[in-house]
C-alpha cells in the first residue's frame, strides 16, 4: 500500500510538471485553431473598432491539403491496402490477407478513415502528430487514435525521434471515459467502485482543456456548467518504475484517478524479444532434427 500510494504521488507529480511547462504550447495551439475556425481576436489600439475581415486563407490551405494527402493515401475506399505475394506459392495467401485486411479495416476499425483525417490536419496545422494504438477491451477490436495536446503529455526531452516515444522518461495519456464505461470495467480493472464512489465529475476539471475549449468557443457549443454525464479524467501512464524489492527501472503502465489517487490497472511492460523468439525456435527444430536423424542411424 505505500509503494502505491509513492507510486501515485509520483506519477501525478510527473503529469503537472509535464503539463505545466508545456503550457504556453497549448495555448499557441489553441490561439491557431481559433484563426482557423475564423474566430479572430479584436482590433486593438489604434485600430480599435475597426472592421475585422476575415479572409480564410489559413482554412482553406489545410482542407485542401488534408483532402489531397488523404485522397493520396487512400484513393479506393474499398482497397484501402494490399499484400504482395513473396513468392510463386503465395498468391491465394496475398489475396486472402488483402480481403479479409480490408474487410477488418472498413467493418470493424469504423473510425480508422475519421483518424486519418484527424491526423492530416493536426500534421498541417501544427505539425506533431501523435497516435495510441491499442486493443479495446470493450469493443473487443484494435484502436488507433489521434490525440491532441489535450489529451497526452510528455516531458521536456533533449530530443525524440522514435516512433513510439521509447526514447523518453515517461509518457501520460488523458483517459476519458464515462461512468457506464467505468462500470464495464469492472472485470478489468481494480478499484472501479473507489472512483465512481467519489464526486461525479465535470467538464471543468483538471486539467483544462485549452484546444478543446477553443474549438468549443469557436463553435457557439460550450459545455454545460453542470453535467451529471461528465467523463472521469484518468491518467494512463507508460514509464519506468523500480518494484518492491527491485532497485532496477522496469517499465509499467499504469491506470490511475488522480483525485483518488487510485491504482485501477498496473502492468509489467516486459516482452521477449522476437528476434530471440524466432532464433530460439529454429535452434529447437534444428535440435529436434538432428535428435531424429540420430535415432534413425542408430537404429540402423
Amino acid at each position: 500500500e505505500k509503494w502505491l500510494r509513492e507510486l501515485t504521488d509520483d506519477v501525478v507529480s510527473k503529469f503537472d510538471g509535464a503539463w505545466s511547462s508545456s503550457e504556453e504550447y497549448r495555448e499557441k495551439r489553441a490561439d491557431m485553431y481559433r484563426v482557423w475556425a475564423g474566430d479572430l481576436p479584436p482590433k486593438e489600439f489604434p485600430f480599435e473598432g475597426a472592421a475585422n475581415a476575415h479572409v480564410p486563407i489559413l482554412l482553406e490551405g489545410v482542407s485542401r491539403l488534408s483532402s489531397r494527402l488523404v485522397e493520396e493515401l487512400i484513393p479506393d475506399r474499398g482497397h484501402i491496402f494490399g499484400v504482395q505475394p513473396v513468392g510463386p506459392d503465395d498468391q491465394d495467401i496475398a489475396e486472402v490477407l488483402t480481403i479479409h485486411g480490408n474487410w477488418q479495416i472498413l467493418n470493424e476499425l469504423t473510425d480508422f478513415i475519421r483518424q486519418i483525417h484527424r491526423a492530416s490536419i493536426e500534421f498541417f496545422m501544427p505539425g506533431d502528430v501523435s497516435a495510441h494504438s491499442y486493443y479495446d477491451t470493450l469493443a473487443k477490436r484494435n484502436r488507433h487514435e489521434v490525440l491532441t495536446c489535450d489529451e497526452f503529455v510528455i516531458p521536456y526531452v533533449w530530443t525524440t525521434v522514435q516512433p513510439d516515444y521509447s526514447d523518453v522518461p515517461f509518457k501520460i495519456k488523458i483517459l476519458q471515459k464515462y461512468k457506464h464505461e467505468l462500470e464495464e470495467m469492472r472485470a478489468e480493472w481494480e478499484d472501479v467502485d473507489t472512483v465512481l464512489d467519489r464526486e461525479a465529475p465535470s467538464y471543468d476539471d483538471e486539467p483544462e482543456a485549452k484546444l478543446r475549449m477553443a474549438v468549443a468557443e469557436a463553435q457557439g457549443i460550450l459545455p454545460p456548467d453542470e453535467d451529471k454525464d461528465a467523463p472521469y479524467k484518468l491518467y494512463h501512464f507508460e514509464g519506468f518504475k523500480a518494484l518492491p524489492g527491485n532497485d532496477r527501472q522496469r517499465p509499467v503502465t499504469v491506470v490511475m484517478d488522480p483525485r483518488t489517487r487510485t491504482v485501477l490497472d498496473l502492468k509489467l511492460r516486459e516482452t521477449i524479444d522476437w528476434r530471440d523468439r524466432v532464433r530460439f525456435e529454429r535452434q529447437r527444430q534444428e535440435l529436434q532434427g538432428f535428435r531424429q536423424a540420430t535415432m534413425e542411424f542408430e537404429g540402423k
